[in-house]
C-alpha cells in the first residue's frame, strides 16, 4: 500500500469469496487490531478462538509504543512472493519479479492475513513468510479476494512459532484515536510508525476496481511494503 501526498488509507474491508471459506465462512473486519484484551469480532460463525490477547497503555507515544511492539511485533510477517505478470515482456514470454509485503498471524493453525495484491501473480510454491529472526518458511495461498484486496496464506505451524494478533472492532474506532502501523516498508523489516485515525467511513477502489467501503484513514506513515500489515490502536 502506498502513501498518498496527504494521509494514507487503510482498508477496513471484509474477508469475502474464497477467503471467507478458508477461515470458516466468516466475515472479519480488518480495519484495526485492538491491543487491549478483547474478543475477536466477527459477523457469522466460526470465530477464531485461539489467538493470544495483548494489552498496552493508551496512547501511541513513549513506552506504550515499545510495549505494544514487543507484544505484537512477533506476530507480524514479512511476505515475499515470486510473481509473474500477464503482460508480455519486451523480449517475449512473461515478466517475472519479486514482490514483498507484510501480513500477520490470525491463529495458531498457521493462517496469515495479507493483501491480495502482495501475492498477485504468484502460486503457492512462490510464497515465503518470515516472522522476526525465524527462518523463512513456505506458505500456501489458500484464498484471495481481489475485490477486498485480502488474501489468506497458510504455513505449517510445526515449522514456525506463531504469535496471533487479536482482531478488534473497527466499528468502534473514532477520529483522533491513536494508530500504530507495523510492517516492512521498502523491505525494512518490523518498522513501526505512529499517528492518529484521521477519518473513518472512507471509500477506496480495490485493484480490480471494486469499491471498498468503511475504510479508515490514518496519517501514520504507510509505504510500499506495509501492504498487509496491521493497524493497531
Amino acid at each position: 500500500m502506498t502513501k498518498t501526498p496527504t494521509s494514507a488509507y487503510i482498508a477496513s474491508g471484509v474477508v469475502g469469496g474464497l477467503v471467507a471459506v478458508v477461515i470458516g465462512a466468516i466475515l472479519i473486519g480488518t480495519g484495526a487490531i485492538n491491543t487491549t484484551e478483547t474478543k475477536t469480532v466477527v459477523s457469522g460463525g466460526g470465530a477464531i478462538t485461539d489467538a493470544s490477547p495483548v494489552s498496552s497503555d493508551s496512547g501511541p507515544s513513549g513506552g506504550a509504543v515499545h510495549r505494544i511492539y514487543k507484544r505484537v511485533g512477533p506476530g507480524v510477517a514479512y511476505v515475499e512472493a515470486n510473481v509473474r505478470s500477464s503482460t508480455p515482456s519486451l523480449f517475449g514470454g512473461t515478466q517475472q519479479g519479486t514482490a514483498t509485503g507484510s501480513g500477520f498471524a490470525l491463529d495458531k493453525r498457521g493462517d496469515i492475513l495479507t493483501n491480495a495484491h502482495v501475492v498477485e501473480g504468484a502460486t503457492s510454491k512462490d510464497v515465503t513468510v518470515r516472522f522476526g529472526k525465524q527462518d523463512p518458511v513456505s506458505a500456501t495461498i489458500v484464498g484471495r479476494d481481489p475485490s477486498t484486496d485480502l488474501a489468506v496464506l497458510r504455513v505449517d505451524p510445526s515449522n514456525i512459532k506463531l504469535r496471533p494478533l487479536v482482531l478488534g472492532d473497527s466499528g468502534k474506532v473514532q477520529v483522533g484515536d491513536s494508530a500504530i502501523a507495523i510492517g516492512n516498508p521498502f523491505g525494512l523489516e518490523n518498522t513501526v510508525t505512529t499517528g492518529i485515525i484521521s477519518a473513518i467511513q472512507r471509500s477506496i477502489d480495490s485493484p480490480n476496481g471494486f469499491s471498498i467501503d468503511h475504510v479508515l484513514q490514518t496519517d501514520a506513515s504507510i509505504n510500499p511494503g506495509n501492504s498487509g500489515g496491521p493497524l493497531l490502536d
